[in-house]
């Protein structure tokens, strides 16, 4: 992940929403995070809404 992550993302954080390419995708499980990802191609920026103590937070990433 990009460096501009690890200042949002932090242990516990619950994934709730990935969008790429204006198209955002429901995070309900881990098989969803995976099916996500697995669409992505390297060198894509998305963008990862996070809940953190009930609040929702989102960092643009650009994956490797």
């Amino acid at each position: 992940m990009g460096s501009n992550s690890y200042s949002i993302l932090q242990s516990g954080d619950i994934i709730k929403k990935i969008s790429i390419n204006d198209i955002t995708y429901k995070v309900n499980c881990r098989n969803d995070l995976i099916y996500i990802l697995l669409m992505v191609q390297n060198n894509k920026s998305i963008t990862v809404t996070v809940q953190t103590n009930n609040k929702l937070s989102s960092v643009e990433i650009t994956l490797n």
